[in-house]
């Protein structure tokens, strides 16, 4: 019917008919936030606290910090440790991995 909305909050979590792997809608749309690629970036060399973060990244405000880490939380790229320190996932580890690759070439 027109103008009915189909949920598609959970597509990203269903394999394709083809079998191929489930489309990172949500993952693609938190690497699209500024500073995102950033944060990720300066978690590649391992686990860090908040503040050592926010130092790294130059004129990031906490609130804007705060806001990317939980959403590349949400999509499962970055953990916070038992030591209160940020670090990167498994699936974070591969894309910012597939990232320096790339930047390479």
């Amino acid at each position: 019917m027109a103008g009915e909305r189909t949920d598609v909050s959970n597509l990203d979590a269903q394999p394709s008919e083809r079998g191929r792997p489930a489309w990172p809608g949500n993952a693609l749309t938190a690497l699209g936030q500024r500073w995102a690629p950033r944060v990720l970036w300066e978690l590649d060399g391992g686990a860090l606290g908040f503040n050592e973060l926010r130092a790294r990244c130059d004129a990031m405000s906490t609130s804007v910090l705060a806001k990317r880490l939980q959403e590349l939380a949400e999509v499962g790229l970055v953990i916070l440790d038992d030591f209160d320190a940020w670090e990167l996932t498994p699936q974070g580890e591969q894309l910012v991995a597939g990232l320096r690759t790339g930047l390479a070439e």
